[in-house]
């Protein structure tokens, strides 16, 4: 139910593993994902789903890990700054598993 993190997931194949980070309400983002891995229409939406599907695709076999990396505080009207943002930029930019 965490509101506000920053979470990755870890797409694992027999030779390979991919991560895809992103920023949300972890819950519901998370039950959208487990959705979509299962129609076909919404392949293109994201990075993930387009590499999810492509696996789909080639019939391989992958697993999904989720995990939680960081809670930040979002938009600050005073600020005028998204710390959500600037973190995910991060964990984009520098990627670690």
């Amino acid at each position: 139910m965490q509101e506000n993190v920053i979470y990755q997931a870890i797409v694992a194949t027999e030779m390979t593993m991919e991560t895809y980070e992103t920023a949300s309400n972890f819950k519901e983002r998370y039950r959208n994902h487990q959705t979509t891995f299962r129609h076909p229409n919404k392949r293109n939406e994201t990075e993930l789903l387009k590499y999810i599907w492509n696996l789909k695709d080639q019939k391989k076999s992958f697993h999904v890990k989720w995990r939680v990396l960081r809670m930040c505080q979002p938009y600050n009207n005073e600020s005028k700054k998204c710390n959500l943002c600037f973190q995910e930029k991060y964990f984009i930019l520098f990627r670690k598993i």
